[in-house]
């Protein structure tokens, strides 16, 4: 669960916040017997299906994120960002982005409002699966980087920082201590 979706938020949340300065984690298995769809045998669980991680960002700034495969019936993803002068608040009905999701916002103690997504982040529609878009605007930056000859994010070096993160919420999920980076 941590490398298949984890990954992903440890990618946003960097990209929205910068560098991450420690990380304390925890690491379940809770459902270790499964089912193979294929075969319908049961077979064990190799890898964890739940986790709880905390950042602390160089900046001062902190995140924490929950994520289980072992909760039914799912209830999707929900993004909440909150500082001192606004909230941001995005759901999701499964662990991708909807194309057209719904994000509300309030500044300044004001009640919730629907925001309007950026046309620069909906530049099209595509009814095979509302996944694509994202992976089309990263492949339309990366042609763009390739052309350009510059290197849009993420790059190696994101990778890089994103599986440093996964292997301290792994060390400290062993460990029960907070590891700084």
């Amino acid at each position: 669960m941590l490398g298949a979706l984890g990954s992903h938020y440890i990618d946003g949340l960097r990209f929205w916040f910068g560098e991450v300065a420690s990380v304390s984690g925890w690491l379940a298995t809770l459902r270790p017997d499964l089912v193979d769809t294929a075969t319908g045998k049961k077979v064990e669980a190799e890898t964890d299906d739940s986790f709880l991680l905390t950042l602390t960002f160089k900046n001062g700034g902190m995140a924490t994120m929950i994520s289980s495969f072992a909760v039914t019936p799912t209830r999707g993803a929900k993004i909440a960002v909150m500082g001192d002068t606004g909230t941001l608040i995005a759901e999701q009905p499964g662990p991708n982005p909807m194309e057209n999701g719904v994000v509300v916002a309030s500044r300044n103690g004001a009640a919730l409002q629907e925001l309007k997504t950026p046309a620069q982040h909906t530049p099209f529609t595509d009814a095979r699966d509302h996944r694509l878009m994202a992976f089309r605007l990263l492949v339309r930056d990366f042609t763009t980087g390739v052309e350009q000859g510059t290197s849009p994010a993420p790059s190696f070096t994101d990778g890089l920082r994103c599986q440093q993160i996964l292997d301290a919420v792994r060390e400290s999920s062993a460990s029960g201590r907070t590891v700084r980076l």
